[in-house]
């Protein structure tokens, strides 16, 4: 059986430890779901070092325990300044360690990687807002 490769980028953890972003609930949704896959022997989780490092210690032993670390270098760091049409050095570096490691899919929160040739599994946005109120009933 092959297992599938998936990378954790930085949006997708960023909003699992963010409980007030918009995305939380669908990462926290997503990366339940990359858990139990993970748990199956269906997936391999990885995440860039640059992300990891700053999570926190008792978060990366505990919660993000299950995640590979992929760790980047200089000779990556230089390879992510030639990737262009990105706005973040992050992305660079992604798509490094992407091509490097020949990973395919990528857990995100961000619209970053719609338009690129992997598969990708995005967090939903919770809707936040109130429903609007029921119109007041016609006065007689």
């Amino acid at each position: 059986m092959n297992n599938r490769s998936v990378l954790l980028d930085g949006s997708l953890l960023d909003a699992v430890l963010a409980p007030d972003s918009p995305r939380h609930a669908g990462a926290c949704a997503l990366y339940s779901d990359l858990i139990d896959n993970y748990v199956a022997g269906r997936d391999l989780l990885f995440a860039l070092s640059t992300v990891l490092d700053r999570m926190p210690k008792t978060t990366r032993h505990g919660a993000l325990a299950p995640i590979t670390t992929l760790h980047v270098s200089g000779q990556h760091r230089a390879a992510a300044r030639e990737v262009s049409g990105l706005e973040y050095p992050e992305d660079a570096l992604t798509v490094v360690m992407l091509r490097r490691e020949r990973i395919k899919t990528i857990a995100t929160a961000s619209d970053t990687w719609d338009g690129w040739d992997v598969e990708v599994l995005k967090a939903a946005i919770s809707s936040r807002t109130e429903p609007p109120p029921d119109p007041a009933p016609p006065a007689e």
